[in-house]
């Protein structure tokens, strides 16, 4: 399996996370959303004109009425400036609610006809009808779907109460849809991180099942994990934060567009009130003459930035339309029209004039003016003076009492510039629109620069009603409004630092997983060095055991040939025979000693070597020992630095070495060189060594034999050194088994390189000791032991040994000798005879290696009777398995099996000739 549950529960938590992330961010757009809905409908009813709103009958009659399409051209301008598909309008009529004006056509499925009874409206609906209460709700399912619905009020001023509520409706799945749209960063961000750490989790996993080998082209998959998932958090973080930033300079702005949009409507809402004002002057006053008008005006035209007040008075004409020339103008110059001048000459004011004297209300027109700051445009504020002495209920009762005109003259930028001239937002940019039927709307003051496009974040707008139109102030930010370094440094701080950070944290995960996989290297290098080693021991034991008793075999085989070569006359045509199993048998204690070397039990003379010396001076045979095809080439340094070793085993080093070299090479052309010297070794350098045991660092001595044969593959040399293990198909597999054990008996090392087709190179390393020069050989004669002499003593010996064959064949070798023997068994057996006829024995011959009681219990035993008594000791191991048990005993020799009749015969004269201490 790739994966565990820690990768598992690692994902489904950043799943988990990036759930709720996501959810909460879609918690915040809809709470966004539902106020942006409540504020677009609190602007349509705020565009509704009370007035207007009061002719409406809520009935099958408002429709094609002038109150009901004025009301629908606004909503159809709102709803195709926002865009809003459904604006409706409903009021209370006999208990019931019904509907009035609304922005769908009358085939639109979801369309209502005016004074149609809504069927399920909701409580909301009803409290927003009695109350005055705006509020937003949803989703909500009626007879016309599922909706997201805000619902505001408009309100009676002169009565009170509420004359109708305007709602404004989003299908649900629109509003799931952007719902989702802001649930989905974090969620899909969430999801990349989850991928990115389980895929990366699974590659760890994958990896693990590779050899150990290639872990270094694999070595760096965490701190990538780590460095990946870092700087995926790090974009997360950033991603937020920039949000986060971007909400709070849109709820910023917002305050500052709201706050300045509100100062300029009321800005033109006093342009009203002044007309409205000097209209009831009129209505109040009898005649008002130039001189009155001025006086009254003057001070209304300083407090604000009108261009121009004038009165123009209604003179019926017969047959043909009314006139209506100026009779007073405030100031003169600068009225835009002369005084007489006949207002109803201009076809466009003329439709204003007519507009404002059927509603009995202000009515406006505008007329751009190209400036080079951008749009600007002159607004004529026209409000009807009718006789108060009149009914004025009806078109016709308004018609037949009107008096004339005040028009007012005004440019919008000054309005603008007025309304915010205390405080001018820095980096907003203002625009005036005024909204047409068609769902437009028509520019009348702008900016230079003003985008076209702006974003839907940093868009204000407020739309309200002036004389008989619907304006728009539009509020959009510059780049000057996000011009703070300080803010910007603060945010763009997140990227580099989290850059550095998950580049830190990769970096202490590559150090931890380095450090962790060192150890686990080392732990598992230990652990493959400590079962080759166990391996190996266990194959040292095993082949310990074999040329013991392989050796005791080899004694019983040699030493009847032995016998029997020395009973037969010269000219017996049985010599020869007896000639070449001797060989036969010489070769096989060969390999037992190689086994034995392998298997540390070898016997060594340990003496002070120049192995420089010793390579140079075995040179000739060195060169005679390989093929002729194969070059030898020296690099000796005689000066090395001595060491405490057996020349005869380091020989046997070299000459396997060479011969294993030469063997690659094969029968192509090749070198073969050996190179000595001596080098400083620290414990990095040792631990490549093949050999388990480390020797301590220092200075050593060294022995490197490289050829260009065809060099071994990781299968070979993991089994290079294995006893009985060989690529060749007369090999015996033990000869670099001995150069393992011989090297390990010398408290070495061993560094083999070897590449397939690049040949090998071997090095041996052998420790330099201070004390080689005052050495002197262990292996001496023992004190208290005479030199051999031609008079050997005669008397009886004992022969101690557990094996019948050789036990017999020993005894008879010695009664060859001119000896009496007595034979035992066992070491009890033996500790019993002596006991008994101690006194007539004048040596023992004891075999080392017994069952129950051993040689050296049994010579332990047998001193203990007699401290004097000679002990010649016979294994087939070598002298320094049993040594430490001997050390300050004298009268003893040692001889390992199988030895001839000559060697026994020179031991036992040297352990009897000569007098004793």
């Amino acid at each position: 399996m790739l994966l565990d549950w820690r990768a598992i529960f690692g994902a489904v938590a950043i799943v988990g996370l990036g759930w709720l992330a996501g959810d909460w961010s879609a918690r915040k757009t809809d709470l966004r959303m539902r106020e942006e809905l409540l504020r677009e409908a609190i602007q349509v009813a705020d565009m509704i004109s009370p007035e207007v709103a009061r002719a409406l009958t809520f009935t099958r009659a408002d429709a094609g009425t002038a109150a009901f399409e004025e009301i629908r051209a606004r909503m159809a301008a709102f709803a195709g400036l926002v865009p809003r598909r459904s604006i409706y309008s409903m009021a209370i009529r006999q208990g019931e609610i019904v509907f009035g004006p609304e922005t769908l056509d009358e085939d639109d499925p979801m369309s209502s006809q005016p004074g149609e009874v809504y069927q399920q409206p909701s409580p909301g609906d009803w409290e927003v009808l009695r109350s005055g209460r705006a509020f937003v709700d949803g989703p909500v399912t009626d007879e016309y779907g599922t909706f997201i619905t805000a619902v505001a009020p408009v309100f009676d001023p002169e009565r009170g109460g509420v004359l109708m509520a305007v709602g404004v409706d989003i299908v649900a799945d629109e509003w799931r849809a952007r719902l989702d749209a802001a649930r989905r960063p974090p969620i899909i961000g969430a999801g990349i991180a989850a991928l990115v750490l389980l895929g990366g989790m699974a590659l760890i996993r994958w990896r693990t099942g590779f050899p150990r080998t290639g872990e270094g082209r694999r070595g760096h998959l965490e701190s990538a994990l780590v460095a990946t998932l870092g700087l995926l958090v790090t974009a997360g973080m950033f991603w937020e934060a920039e949000r986060l930033k971007r909400e709070q300079w849109a709820d910023l702005f917002r305050i500052e567009a709201a706050e300045q949009a509100g100062s300029l409507r009321a800005e033109f809402t006093r342009y009203l009130a002044l007309v409205n004002s000097i209209r009831r002057f009129f209505e109040c006053s009898q005649d008002v003459d130039a001189g009155e008008f001025r006086s009254f005006v003057q001070p209304m035209m300083r407090e604000t930035t009108c261009r121009s007040l004038l009165w123009a008075a209604r003179v019926p004409a017969a047959g043909r339309g009314d006139t209506y020339p100026v009779m007073h103008a405030e100031p003169r110059g600068e009225s835009g029209a002369a005084i007489g001048s006949d207002l109803a000459s201009d076809p466009a004011r003329l439709a204003a004039l007519s507009r404002a004297c059927d509603t009995g209300r202000p009515a406006a027109i505008a007329r751009p003016r190209p400036t080079a700051e951008g749009a600007e445009s002159t607004l004529q504020l026209i409000a009807p003076v009718h006789d108060r002495d009149r009914p004025a209920a009806t078109v016709a009762q308004r018609r037949e009492g009107l008096e004339g005109f005040i028009v007012a003259t005004i440019d919008t930028g000054d309005v603008v510039n007025r309304a915010l001239r205390k405080a001018m937002p820095r980096g907003l940019a203002l625009k005036v629109s005024e909204l047409v039927a068609d769902g437009g709307a028509r520019a009348l003051f702008a900016r230079a620069g003003f985008p076209e496009d702006p974003d839907a974040r940093f868009h204000h707008t407020l739309d309200f009603p002036f004389a008989d139109r619907a304006f728009r102030i539009t509020c959009v930010p510059t780049p000057e409004f996000f011009a703070d370094p300080a803010k910007q440094a603060r945010l763009w701080i997140i990227l580099p630092l989290g850059v550095v950070l998950a580049l830190l944290a990769a970096g202490y995960m590559h150090g931890v997983i380095s450090s962790r996989a060192r150890a686990e290297e080392e732990k598992f290098e230990m652990e493959r060095r400590l079962l080759h080693a166990q391996k190996l021991e266990s194959l040292g034991v095993l082949a310990g055991g074999i040329a013991h008793d392989f050796n005791n075999l080899l004694m019983a085989i040699q030493g009847n040939l032995d016998m029997a070569g020395a009973d037969l006359p010269a000219g017996s045509p049985a010599r020869s025979s007896v000639d070449q199993a001797m060989l036969a048998t010489g070769r096989a204690t060969q390999l037992t000693r190689q086994m034995l070397a392998y298997a540390g039990k070898g016997k060594a003379v340990i003496s002070p070597l120049n192995i420089g010396e010793l390579v140079a001076e075995n040179a000739r045979m060195l060169r005679a020992a390989i093929a002729k095809n194969v070059a030898l080439d020296l690099h000796i340094d005689e000066c090395v630095p001595p060491v405490l070793a057996d020349p005869s085993q380091i020989q046997q080093v070299v000459m396997n070495l060479i011969t294993n070299a030469a063997e690659a090479i094969g029968d192509g052309p090749g070198t073969v060189s050996i190179a000595t010297g001596a080098r400083e070794c620290d414990p990095s350098y040792l631990n490549r060594s093949r050999i388990a045991k480390r020797p301590a660092p220092g200075r050593f001595a060294m022995i490197r034999v490289t050829d260009t044969g065809c060099g071994m593959g990781r299968e070979t040399l993991e089994q290079l050194f294995d006893p009985f293990y060989t690529t060749k198909l007369k090999g015996r597999g033990l000869g670099m088994s001995a150069v393992l054990g011989i090297v390990q008996a010398h408290d070495g090392a061993i560094i083999v390189e070897s590449a397939m087709g690049r040949g090998t190179s071997i090095e041996v390393l052998l420790p330099v000791s201070a004390e080689a020069s005052d050495h002197r050989d262990e292996r001496a004669p023992a004190a208290g032991v005479a030199p051999a002499s031609s008079e050997a003593r005669r008397g009886t010996i004992l022969v101690v040994d557990d094996e019948d064959a050789v036990r017999n064949l020993c005894a008879a070798m010695v009664e060859r000798c001119g000896f009496r023997t007595i034979r035992a068994a066992n070491g009890k057996e033996a500790v019993e005879i002596f006991a008994a006829q101690g006194r007539e024995i004048a040596c023992v011959v004891l075999d080392i290696v017994m069952p129950q009681m051993d040689g050296v219990a049994t010579f332990g035993a047998l001193r203990r009777i007699r401290p004097d008594i000679p002990v010649i000791r016979c294994s087939g191991f070598n002298e320094e398995e049993t040594a430490r048990h001997f050390e300050g005993q004298d009268f003893t020799e040692f001889i390992q099996k199988p030895f001839h009749l000559v060697t026994l015969k020179e031991a036992l004269e040297r352990m009897l000739a000569g007098p004793r201490p």
